[in-house]
C-alpha cells in the first residue's frame, strides 16, 4: 500500500488495469494537494506512454506538462525534463 501523504491511511482501490473500484474505510486526514498528486502520477503516466508510444520523451513530456493544470507552486516541485529522459532508456 502506497500513500502519497506520510501518515494517511485513506486508500482506494483499483483492477489490474488501473481502473477505480471502491475506496476504503479510513477517513483522509488531511486537505487534497492536486499538485501532489499530480506530480505523484506523472512518472507513471510518463512511463506508460514511453513504452507504449513512438512519440519521442520530450513530446510527452510537453504534453503532460501541458494537460497537468499546476498551480505556480506546483511548477516548482513538477519533474524536470532530463529527469524524465530515464524513461526512454531500457533496463
Amino acid at each position: 500500500k502506497e500513500s502519497i501523504v506520510s501518515g494517511c491511511s485513506s486508500s482506494v482501490h483499483t483492477d489490474e488495469h488501473d481502473v477505480y473500484l471502491c475506496r476504503g474505510k479510513c477517513d483522509h486526514d488531511h486537505e487534497s494537494n492536486l499538485d501532489l498528486i499530480r506530480t505523484t502520477c506523472f512518472p507513471q503516466t510518463m512511463k506508460e506512454r514511453v513504452l507504449n508510444e513512438l512519440t519521442t520523451v520530450g513530446i510527452i513530456y510537453e504534453e503532460e506538462m501541458a494537460k497537468s493544470a499546476l498551480s505556480a507552486a506546483g511548477v516548482i516541485t513538477f519533474p524536470t525534463r532530463s529527469r524524465n529522459q530515464t524513461f526512454g532508456k531500457v533496463h
